[in-house]
């Protein structure tokens, strides 16, 4: 059985420059579940990202340039 997502532990945690503010949405697509947030810039700036690629390295770089 898998672990089910809480997004309170994930509220508040960084990564790269970005905090997690908020979670916006969740979309379902097929059997697959993804989820926007709204993060916080060390800058300052606010935008919404897909969970999966703050939690991906292969964006690390791109969401630190934003």
């Amino acid at each position: 059985m898998g672990s089910i997502f809480n997004e309170k532990d994930y509220v508040g945690k960084k990564y790269g420059r970005l905090i997690i503010v908020e979670f916006t949405k969740i979309i379902k697509k097929n059997r697959w579940i993804t989820r926007k947030c709204l993060c916080r810039c060390e800058c300052g700036n606010i935008k919404e990202y897909y969970f999966n690629n703050l939690r991906s390295e292969e964006h690390t770089s791109e969401l630190q340039s934003h």
